[in-house]
């Protein structure tokens, strides 16, 4: 079943599969859309399962995505991941000509968790920032060494190191300092 106008198919229904499509004459899927899609702020809806094919960006964005979502809302356009509509935890991406931030909101005592390889490695909770660590009350930066040698450092624009602060075995820390090309300062025990 096909729908038409000026000769062009607009709309059909795949004989066999049911699939409807609409700027498409082979929809893949129950419903398949080539071209926009727009809706309201009051539209509403829900999806068993959703599938979102390569999209490319024209005029910006040239890379290949795995999902494609463009705003054209004009400047500081925002998309919200959101839970249950909540405006306590949700996730915002806001751009426009001068730049973009993301806005990561947690309610209360929830936590950032960052993770790679299944392993919990920053946390940001009302109390600071902890690495590979929970930050306690009064402490802002909280870093735990998992191994000797781990610790901070800070490096100079070449590379050199100026700075650290590490396990230097267990229960035991090192600092040092360096100034010049040479250590001004090396504290630690042994």
């Amino acid at each position: 079943l096909r729908f038409g106008t000026n000769d062009v198919d607009r709309l059909m229904i795949q004989q066999g599969t049911g699939n409807v499509g609409i700027g498409t004459t082979s929809p893949g899927a129950k419903l398949t859309v080539h071209g926009d899609i727009s809706g309201s702020a009051s539209s509403t809806g829900s999806f068993g399962a959703v599938t979102v094919g390569v999209a490319e960006f024209g005029g910006g964005i040239s890379d290949s995505v795995d999902i494609g979502l463009l705003v054209a809302n004009g400047e500081n356009s925002k998309i919200r991941i959101a839970r249950n509509n909540s405006l306590n935890n949700y996730l915002d991406i806001v751009g426009g000509s001068t730049g973009a931030f993301y806005n990561i909101n947690a309610s209360g005592t929830n936590a950032h968790i960052f993770k790679t390889s299944n392993t919990e490695r920053v946390r940001i909770n009302e109390h600071g920032l902890g690495i590979n660590v929970t930050p306690i009350d009064d402490v802002r930066l909280y870093v735990k060494a998992s191994d000797n040698d781990d610790g901070i450092r800070l490096d100079d624009a070449s590379g050199n190191q100026l700075f650290k602060v590490f396990q230097q075995s267990s229960n035991v820390a090192r600092m040092f300092l360096r100034g010049n090309g040479r250590s001004v300062l090396d504290l630690g025990d042994g």
